[in-house]
């Protein structure tokens, strides 16, 4: 078992099971199940609770997670709304449309979502209990954590169980009266005690853990916390949560299936993407990086605009998907990019297959934040998932040690939008995790933080390895390095007055910069890549080999 300390990003290869996550801690308990016996869900889910304590700030126990799951046994993908919904409440859900609430106010926070969500990868695919997954994250609270954490979002240390601003520089001068990690580890026992007294077989006693969180005693307390603190939840939206089992939405790309969740995330943003640039002659362009970089980043465009302006969740509205991500559209989008000049990002016109629609409305805000997690099992079960859930200064949930997140804030509030909030709706979030398959198998899963900047990696990632694996060259640590975003674009702002997105290259490709900002590019020189912003990633190559990449790999060498 390998399990590098945090800090600058690790590559390990091996043969049979395999974790990569932010944190040494998350990633230790996933192996710690593995070893154990547990699937790949069960592993993911004790990854997913720890990252909830080891990355608060970037996910929490109040906040979202979307999933992957890959079921070796049969081949199948599904994948798993972890993302909490509006109040179902109508008058509730005007009045916060219409007003507005201090950054972090707890009124911007969705229903939690994550409880539901582990206990769902645990009955649905997994194999353990919930004692069983959570005693990784149980000991680590009951050994203490400190009292503060810097939000994601806030960009600010925050004491963790009040929300307030603590000193950057000395923030353990600013100690809580309450131990955030000692409510929620009684928190959690609570859910454990609630497994152990439910009489039936394993299902019952999974959903006595839900019950639990949701309708019963931890329930209770955070609906006396939402009314002592001005929270707009209610115990009917608590009680109505359910994860979601859906269907993949599935792209092809150059023969490999490319699959994301649906449009209440920006996941099909990628398959679009790739689609145009299918239209053009990437393969050739490579042979001089500015044209290289130049159509990716239009396609970028075109694919991140339509996303603004046409998603939402598919439950409540009707996303012309199908039209979306058809060659047919591809094919029109497509003749708006120029290799020789730049162009703004504005929406299309998929039901008429029209290059441009009209004027977009107003985008709704992404953040730039959440967290990552992937795993593999030694029989080729994956998991992938992109955890979020932050920049909230209400604290921790009175005296559960739950903190809420931030994400109502991410739905629109223009009328019409097909993401404009409404009862019972989940907002279009960015985090957005990754499944590569080829001949029906997991080729590679990524799972990337930075809001808007997900897809745009995930779209480089997957070009580097095709184009590698066409090569016939093998995946190894250094071919990772070199197109972890050293060599590619950050767009910062899809729409403003009449300026153009801001692109981030490395300074190392003078000629190149030059070349773009000639096109019209506003060009960005920083040593940035994928490790500043955290991914995760597990990939095949031809040999067999299996890597991990990440702040904190496992592998069973097997």
């Amino acid at each position: 078992m390998t399990v590098p300390e945090d800090g600058e990003p690790v590559t390990r290869t091996g043969r049979g099971a395999m974790v990569a996550s932010a944190t040494t801690e998350a990633t230790a308990a996933a192996g710690a199940i593995l070893k154990a016996g547990g699937n790949a869900s069960d592993a993911a889910a004790a990854c997913l609770l720890m990252l909830c304590v080891t990355r608060i700030g970037a996910t929490c126990l109040g906040g979202e997670a979307p999933a992957i799951v890959f079921e070796q046994k049969d081949g199948a993908v599904s994948t798993l709304s972890g993302v909490g919904r509006a109040p179902l409440d109508p008058a509730t859900v005007e009045h916060y449309r219409r007003s507005t609430f201090p950054e972090g106010d707890i009124r911007h926070a969705a229903v939690p979502a994550i409880v539901d969500l582990c206990v769902t990868l645990l009955s649905r695919f997994g194999s353990l209990s919930f004692a069983e997954i959570s005693k990784p994250v149980i000991e680590t609270l009951n050994a203490g954590r400190p009292t503060w954490y810097f939000d994601t979002v806030i960009h600010a240390p925050i004491d963790a169980a009040t929300g307030k601003a603590v000193d950057k520089d000395h923030p353990d001068t600013n100690p809580s009266k309450r131990l955030w990690w000692r409510d929620l580890a009684c928190t959690l026992g609570t859910l454990v005690d609630s497994e152990r007294r439910q009489v039936g077989n394993r299902q019952r006693k999974l959903s006595a853990v839900s019950d639990c969180f949701y309708r019963g005693e931890i329930a209770d307390k955070l609906c006396a916390w939402y009314d002592k603190s001005g929270g707009i939840l209610s115990a009917a939206d608590l009680d109505a949560h359910r994860t979601t089992i859906e269907a993949p939405v599935v792209g092809e790309f150059a023969g490999y299936d490319i699959v994301k969740c649906s449009t209440w995330t920006q996941g099909p943003a990628l398959l679009q993407i790739l689609k145009l640039l299918e239209q053009v002659d990437l393969p050739a362009s490579r042979e001089r990086p500015e044209a290289y970089f130049h159509l990716v980043i239009e396609a970028i465009k075109l694919g991140l605009a339509d996303c603004l302006c046409h998603y939402g969740d598919p439950q409540h509205v009707d996303v012309p998907l199908e039209r979306l991500l058809s060659v047919e559209y591809a094919r029109v989008r497509a003749t708006l990019i120029d290799p020789h000049s730049v162009l703004l990002p504005q929406p299309g016109d998929p039901i008429n297959l029209k290059a441009l629609g009209a004027q977009p409305m107003s985008p709704s805000p992404v953040d730039q934040s959440t967290t990552t997690c992937v795993v593999r099992d030694s029989i080729g079960n994956m998991v992938v998932i992109t955890p979020s859930g932050c920049g909230s200064t209400a604290g921790s949930g009175g005296d559960t040690g739950i903190t809420h997140g931030n994400r109502l804030t991410a739905s629109s509030f223009e009328a019409g939008h097909p993401n404009v909030i409404a009862p019972g709706k989940r907002p279009m979030i960015t985090p957005s995790p990754t499944l590569v398959l080829g001949k029906g198998q997991p080729v590679l899963a990524l799972s990337v933080v930075g809001g808007e900047l997900q897809e745009q990696v995930a779209a480089q990632v997957i070009i580097q390895y095709v184009i590698e694996s066409l090569a016939g060259q093998q995946h190894t640590a250094d071919l990772l390095e070199r197109y972890h975003l050293r060599n590619m674009a950050t767009i910062s702002r899809l729409y403003g007055s009449k300026s153009q997105s801001l692109v981030t290259l490395p300074p190392n490709l003078p000629e190149c910069i030059t070349a773009l900002r000639s096109l019209g590019h506003r060009i960005h020189a920083n040593s940035m890549s994928i490790d500043k912003v955290q991914g995760s990633m597990i990939w095949m190559d031809a040999s067999g080999d299996i890597h991990g990449h990440g702040r904190a790999v496992y592998s069973d060498h097997g």
